[in-house]
């Protein structure tokens, strides 16, 4: 059950924490900034963070069983999967 409702939109969250989290959408807060040396990029959540230092590093832990290439993200294999 949701019960904490956004005061700013109809959003309605199951914990405090969702909540805070939604909350940046409104505020413009991003609390994670990416630490690469000129980069310069903050984010609303770790998630995205995380998924934006593969950029910089080059990692693709997501590899296509198929045909082995590698994605960044798990979204990008799925669609990609699709066309074998």
């Amino acid at each position: 059950e949701k019960k904490f409702p956004c005061p700013f939109c109809t959003v309605c969250c199951a914990n405090n924490g969702q909540l805070k989290g939604h909350l940046r959408v409104h505020t413009g807060e991003r609390p994670y900034p990416c630490d690469h040396p000129g980069c310069g990029r903050a984010f609303a959540r770790n998630e995205e963070l995380t998924r934006h230092r593969r950029i910089h590093t080059g990692v693709r832990p997501y590899p296509c069983t198929e045909c082995g290439k590698a994605f960044s993200r798990k979204d990008h294999l799925t669609k990609h999967a699709k066309t074998h």
